[in-house]
């Protein structure tokens, strides 16, 4: 069933084709995340819009703190594998040849047997 507040108001923009494309809700004060969350899901699950505009700043917030939290997540595995990376370069560059040079094997063995 649709969430249902006396405060939020819904305006969709139609396409040619009828359908609602666009959805702006304003949602009349502040509310709950959870509330919103509910709401946008709704709206995307029963409307399916290509865009959604929510007028609320404390999901602005959640959102901008989320993407930082993200960005920095980002950042650790990023720096992780460039870590990696140099200790796997270290790691080959610090190894012996794995193998000789068969003509100079080859060399050897002749000045051996004379």
């Amino acid at each position: 069933s649709a969430p249902t507040s006396s405060a939020v108001q819904c305006r969709c923009c139609c396409s040619s084709a009828g359908k609602c494309s666009v959805v702006f809700a304003d949602i009349g004060g502040n509310r709950q995340l959870e509330a919103l969350l509910r709401l946008t899901s709704w709206v995307v699950e029963h409307i399916q819009p290509r865009l959604v505009v929510m007028k609320s700043e404390d999901l602005a917030v959640a959102a901008g703190k989320e993407l930082l939290r993200q960005q920095q997540q980002n950042k650790q595995q990023g720096s992780g594998q460039l870590a990696q990376q140099q200790q796997q370069q270290q790691q080959q560059s610090a190894r012996p040849p794995r193998h000789r040079s068969t003509t100079n094997h080859h060399h050897q063995q002749q000045q051996q047997q004379q």
